[in-house]
C-alpha cells in the first residue's frame, strides 16, 4: 500500500511540474498573433499572371493556370504550354483540391488576395 501511495504521490508531483513548466513557458512568450502571415506558395500563382488563382484548371501539360487566362492563351491559336512551350491539347479540368487549398490559405491570409 505505501508503495502505490508514493507512486501516486511521485505522479501527481510530476504532473503538477508539468503543468507550473507549461504556464511558465506561456507567460515568457511575447503575445502575438496566433498565426504570422503565411508567404502565398508558388502553387497558388498563376504561372502566366503570377496573381494567385481564383479559378485553377488543370492542363494537359500537367500545370495549373488561371481558367480566363489559359482560355484567353488557347483562344490566341497557341496550343502549346505556358510553362513548358510543348504542344499540348485546350481540354481543361477544374483542380478543386488547388481551389480549396487558396480559399482556406486565403481565410487564414485575407492581405494576400490584395
Amino acid at each position: 500500500a505505501e508503495a502505490a501511495e508514493a507512486a501516486e504521490a511521485a505522479a501527481a508531483a510530476q504532473a503538477a511540474a508539468a503543468a507550473k513548466a507549461a504556464e511558465q513557458q506561456q507567460e515568457h512568450q511575447p503575445h502575438r498573433p496566433v498565426r504570422e502571415e503565411e508567404e502565398v506558395p508558388n502553387e497558388f500563382l498563376c504561372p502566366i499572371s503570377g496573381e494567385v488563382m481564383e479559378d485553377p484548371v488543370l492542363a494537359r501539360d500537367g500545370h495549373s493556370y488561371e481558367r480566363v487566362l489559359i482560355e484567353q492563351w488557347f483562344a490566341t491559336g497557341r496550343h502549346t504550354s505556358p510553362k513548358t512551350n510543348a504542344a499540348i491539347g485546350t481540354d481543361l479540368v477544374p483542380n478543386m483540391q488547388l481551389r480549396t487549398l487558396i480559399r482556406e490559405f486565403l481565410e487564414r491570409n485575407p492581405q494576400s488576395s490584395a
